[in-house]
């Protein structure tokens, strides 16, 4: 069987299309351990990069979670509710190799949370990264 090849000029010319069509700008949020004055660590998410993406979501159905809003009150006192985790796919240049799953993603307002990354592989022409959005 005859191995199939794309030509290096055409998955040039196919990766400057997608980015092309990639509207929107995430920053790349990075985890810091950062000093609270009483000994310990609180996480802080300085920006650590942008790249031009496309955000969409994916097609599947929200998955759904029970919160409660103060996990320390009394049970009796606790009002839980069901909270929406929706998927969302947000492309990537080739060119962008240097997210981990450990970073967040700014989007407009919105942060995202890296749940996978899929590729880049040798023909990829874009970065496809699955996420859930934070807030």
């Amino acid at each position: 069987m005859a191995r199939a090849f794309i030509h290096p000029k055409l998955l040039a010319s196919l990766r400057t299309i997608d980015e092309a069509l990639m509207p929107d700008t995430a920053e790349f949020l990075d985890p810091v351990g950062v000093s609270n004055g009483q000994g310990g660590k609180t996480k802080s998410w300085p920006v650590n990069g942008t790249s031009p993406c496309r955000l969409a979501p994916a097609p599947m159905a929200p998955q759904e979670r029970h919160v409660s809003q103060n996990m320390l009150a009394a049970p009796q006192l606790v009002t839980p509710r069901i909270e929406a985790i929706t998927t969302w796919i947000v492309s990537f240049p080739v060119t962008v190799a240097t997210l981990t799953p450990a970073w967040r993603l700014r989007i407009d307002d919105r942060i995202f949370e890296i749940v996978d990354i899929k590729g880049p592989h040798a023909y990829d022409s874009e970065l496809t990264v699955i996420c859930k959005e934070v807030k």
